[in-house]
């Protein structure tokens, strides 16, 4: 809202941005928004760059004609985050980039690293909007689908704006395909054959127990259904490291009457893993575990892409 009021009520801009979070749509929208004002209140150029690194040296040097200023649009650049605080603090002053705009955007930030807690008064969190708000723009794409219907439909989407706005064009689509008869009926028709995609409600879950199974194909195909719910990656390895581990202390100890002392699992996690006992050997499964911690590292010290560690992980597990 700060930023909304800065742009739109006072037609201003700071110099540096840093823009994450998983509503991307309306993120994008504020990027849109702001280079247009850049654009109309300097005529500068727009240019996306790969890193900052890449033009930080420019910064520094002076021109005998000035030069047009410009809006720098940079995605998910670790060098950065992995700099000195000799650099942010140049970037940020303002005094080397001068009269350049820079936009920085993340699909995610690690909140408990320094990188974070040093820039937190610069990044804007673009969070999943409210059910209510949601709602509102449900109405406004389908102006005579009902309100309850309407909430349905953010449901369904799990308050994701871009699937929403994907739905929406569905439903206009088939609206029209019938003359524009009735869209809270033409609503219930897609919802009873799958126009609407509904997410599973266990993705994560049915992914786990097909890894623990060593099954390939369901292994892929929940992959799959998780990625396209946006499950967090680290939530998933979390997922797999405990029941990996589960399954190593059941199958290493065997069958033994007091298992939940000696393992300190629950008798569900025990009942959970007991069926899925060796599809691999005692050293797979400490290979296992050691993958997955590797591939849960590598995300939180940038050392691996988040979108291709899962992708990774199973070429090496199975």
């Amino acid at each position: 809202m700060e930023l909304k009021e800065q742009i739109v009520k006072h037609k201003e801009f700071n110099h540096f941005y840093i823009f994450t979070g998983d509503e991307t749509i309306v993120l994008k929208n504020y990027v849109n928004k702001l280079t247009n004002l850049f654009k109309s209140k300097t005529g500068g150029d727009i240019k996306y760059i790969d890193s900052l690194g890449a033009i930080y040296t420019s910064f520094s040097k002076t021109n005998l004609l000035k030069t047009k200023p410009c809006c720098y649009i940079i995605y998910d650049d670790k060098e950065y985050i992995n700099q000195t605080e000799s650099i942010w603090k140049s970037i940020i002053s303002g005094k080397l980039t001068k009269d350049n705009l820079i936009i920085m955007i993340y699909n995610n930030i690690d909140k408990r690293g320094k990188f974070y807690k040093y820039h937190t008064k610069y990044i804007t969190l673009f969070d999943k909007l409210s059910d209510e708000l949601l709602s509102k723009y449900v109405i406004k794409q389908l102006p005579e689908l009902s309100i309850s219907n309407a909430n349905t439909l953010v449901k369904i989407c799990e308050n994701s704006y871009s699937r929403i706005l994907l739905e929406c064009d569905k439903l206009n689509h088939l609206y029209l395909a019938y003359n524009g008869k009735d869209i809270n009926k033409c609503f219930e028709y897609a919802l009873q054959n799958s126009f609407i995609w509904i997410p599973p409600e266990d993705a994560i879950f049915s992914f786990v127990s097909a890894c623990l199974n060593r099954n390939i194909d369901d292994c892929y195909y929940y992959l799959n259904e998780c990625k396209l719910i946006g499950e967090s990656e680290l939530n998933i390895l979390s997922n797999l490291y405990t029941n990996f581990r589960a399954l190593f202390q059941v199958q290493s100890i065997g069958y033994n009457k007091d298992i939940c002392n000696i393992t300190g699992l629950q008798m569900y996690q025990v009942k959970l893993v007991s069926d899925k006992v060796n599809k691999y050997s005692n050293d797979e499964l400490l290979r296992a575990l050691r993958l997955i911690h590797y591939c849960e590292s590598s995300i939180k010290n940038g050392i691996m892409e988040s979108t291709m560690v899962l992708d990774f992980m199973l070429v090496n597990l199975l």
